[in-house]
């Protein structure tokens, strides 16, 4: 699910055009069906795999992926903004530029539904949906506001962006250990608690100061 492929970056732009499609028109049908097309699960559930068992070569995979497809989707987003007529005061819109509690309670639940589909062979289609809805409509928006110059407001669904990409690979990591993810050598398995420690703590510490930010409006 992280490999790069044109089938997987082409399916990214078209999400994010439909979805900036959706957000300008503020309908909601359209939003939902633009995560249902959006591949962003596996390079996400990969980086928190790769983190708990310490794979070096898989977290680069998965988080070069990431970028990839997130900046596929940016780049569409952007020429979207530019060709259509955007209501930048449509609430699809206005609610991607602040952060509530639900919006990270949303991403963690995603990232660790993620992380159950993934250790327990459970379908992984609707929990996709999930973390797309996460995902890609805070960074549509960043691109769509970016483009027509409104430089704060594409700041802040950026900073919601990175919160529930932040949320979504903590909650990964902290269930793929309590489910008994991790190598099968002793010493690998050492090495990789130590870097799924430090990783959780990282992201806890990022997302409260993303968080704070975000929530002060400084």
């Amino acid at each position: 699910m992280a490999k790069t492929s044109w089938p997987n970056i082409i399916m990214t732009m078209l999400s994010a055009v439909v979805c900036a499609i959706g957000l300008a028109r503020n309908n909601i049908a359209v939003i939902i069906g633009a995560m249902v097309i959006a591949p962003l699960l596996g390079p996400n559930v990969g980086l928190s795999l790769a983190v708990t068992i310490g794979d070096l070569g898989l977290g680069i995979r998965a988080l070069r992926e990431n970028i990839i497809r997130i900046g596929a989707a940016f780049a569409f987003a952007v020429i979207a903004g530019m060709v259509f007529n955007i209501d930048s005061s449509s609430s699809e819109i206005v609610s991607r530029t602040f952060i509530g509690t639900s919006d990270v309670v949303i991403a963690l639940a995603a990232g660790a539904a993620g992380a159950l589909a993934l250790s327990t062979g459970a379908s992984a289609t609707l929990i996709g949906v999930m973390v797309a809805a996460a995902l890609m409509p805070p960074l549509v928006v960043a691109g769509l506001l970016g483009a027509m110059g409104d430089i704060s407001g594409a700041l802040s669904a950026v900073q919601l962006l990175a919160v529930n990409l932040i949320s979504i690979n903590l909650a990964g990591v902290v269930t793929f250990l309590a489910v008994g993810i991790r190598p099968d050598s002793e010493d690998d398995a050492g090495r990789a608690r130590k870097t799924a420690t430090i990783a959780v703590a990282v992201w806890m510490l990022l997302l409260s100061v993303l968080t704070y930010l975000i929530v002060t409006g400084d």
